[in-house]
């Protein structure tokens, strides 16, 4: 089974949620929106900048670390001029592993008015971006070797989320599912709402049998905490399961299990059989004690760790002669 389980939200809704975030973002920074395409308000800009000057800049980065959103660059700038030209000098995802000097990463000119209004918003979405694209790698680099995919979770900034999981897939990470929407994920609580595994797993089961049209139906996992309930899973044909805060030790008997119960209920081997099930492991997992859980039969690791903890890269816009 493919360790890739991330779920695409449409082109449309992706482009109309990165509409809307830039549009708040306007908001907070000018005090409006004009629907008639005029110039956002920039009082120091306005009182000491000529609208007829023009300028260059550079985009400097100052510390190693990937580079990611660099096209809101101009996705901004493009806002608030369409004179601005922007030059990118690498692409996103691009690890930079030494800065002796500051790195120039992209270039641009035009209206110098128009740069200056929209330097802090930018460079506001490429050093988180680029943060959590870092923090991604941190973890990826670790886990990729043995074939194991890190995801994140929906412990995201609030409206940033399209952002974000743009920014771990930049540090090769792979994204869960995108909201509430679009899988059926089981998790603690739901199982304490609805009485257990077993309910909890029919009563989906029932609900997909009788929304068929429901183009997202899929049990995307349930997640088990003992022994015991991972049996009762996989007893209703789970296929996919994830080992909540779990130890090391018990991660590797639940893999034992899983093995042991398909390979006694099917002419495959126990080798084979485990490749039907695809097993995520979450809850509690850092760098520090990544390693322990790169275990062979884990599919994926998920931490929120990547978006609600990463720190944000150091970047720059500077103006040159």
């Amino acid at each position: 089974m493919s360790t890739v389980v991330s779920t695409k939200i449409t082109a449309q809704l992706q482009e109309q949620l990165i509409e809307k975030l830039l549009d708040l973002a306007f908001l907070e920074d000018f005090g409006s929106i004009s629907e008639d395409k005029e110039q956002p308000f920039d009082l120091t800009t306005s009182a000491t900048v000529s609208p007829e000057l023009q300028a260059r800049a550079e985009v400097l980065l100052k510390e190693p670390a990937v580079v990611a959103g660099l096209p809101f660059l101009a996705r901004v700038m493009e806002r608030l001029s369409k004179e601005v030209k922007i030059e990118l000098l690498i692409e996103d995802g691009t690890y930079i592993d030494k800065v002796d000097t500051p790195t120039v990463v992209a270039k641009m000119s035009g209206p110098a008015q128009a740069i200056l209004k929209g330097e802090r918003l930018a460079l506001n979405i490429m050093q988180r971006l680029s943060g959590i694209a870092t923090q991604t790698r941190r973890y990826t680099s670790l886990a990729s070797p043995k074939g194991i995919a890190i995801l994140d979770t929906r412990k995201t900034s609030p409206g940033l989320r399209v952002l974000e999981r743009y920014g771990v897939r930049a540090g090769g990470g792979t994204n869960h599912r995108f909201g509430l929407f679009d899988a059926i994920l089981i998790k603690d609580n739901h199982l304490k709402i609805a009485g257990g595994v077993k309910q909890a797993l029919l009563a989906a089961d029932q609900f997909l049998k009788a929304h068929p049209h429901l183009q997202m139906s899929q049990i995307l996992s349930v997640e088990v905490s003992t022994l015991e309930e991972l049996q009762e899973a996989i007893d209703l044909g789970a296929k996919r399961v994830l080992l909540d805060n779990m130890s090391p030790d018990l991660v590797r008997r639940c893999i034992q299990k899983i093995s042991t119960s398909i390979s006694t209920s099917s002419s495959t081997s126990a080798s084979e059989g485990s490749d039907q099930f695809f097993v995520e492991v979450s809850g509690g997992i850092t760098l520090e004690n990544l390693n322990g859980y790169l275990i062979d039969g884990v599919n994926a690791i998920s931490t929120g760790a990547l978006t609600h903890s990463a720190r944000n890269v150091d970047l720059s816009l500077e103006f040159i002669d």
